[in-house]
């Protein structure tokens, strides 16, 4: 897959200011199970999140209505200390025609739909931000043949 790149999401970022913000957000569709409909949403690029993480209310919408059935862990984010719970999903990158099955964590009241993540979707992707220009690039790595 060669380069392709997308333009930053507008969004409001103070809204007693009105201030708007860009953030690179990929178009996805979350797919759980095989007997509900996939939850199709835009996900932040956050070369900051470790591993994919998605809202608890998303995870319950697409079936995972047991969100802490999941294996629990502690993750340290912006807002502090979170218990996340894991739970196996599919996601289509539909803007880049790519499919990643992956341990997605499920966190309460994330405050955003979820968070394309290091551990998963960057060791699939290279990514190259262009902050000034508001739009970033995406290339599927290439796998070394030995």
């Amino acid at each position: 897959m060669a380069w392709k790149e997308f333009a930053y999401s507008p969004y409001i970022f103070n809204f007693d200011t009105g201030e708007i913000g860009h953030e690179p957000t990929l178009a996805v569709k979350i797919h759980p199970r095989e007997d509900f409909l996939p939850f199709s949403t835009r996900m932040l690029v956050d070369s900051g999140a470790y591993q994919t993480l998605i809202d608890a209310k998303v995870g319950r919408s697409i079936g995972i209505l047991d969100i802490e059935s999941g294996k629990s862990t502690t993750v340290t984010g912006v807002s502090g200390k979170v218990t996340a719970y894991e739970h196996s999903i599919k996601l289509e990158l539909t803007e880049l025609g790519e499919f990643m099955e992956i341990n997605a964590l499920f966190v309460e009241k994330m405050g955003a739909t979820g968070l394309l993540g290091q551990k998963d979707f960057f060791a699939m992707f290279n990514i190259l931000f262009e902050q000034p220009k508001l739009k970033f690039k995406v290339e599927k790595v290439k796998k070394l043949g030995f």
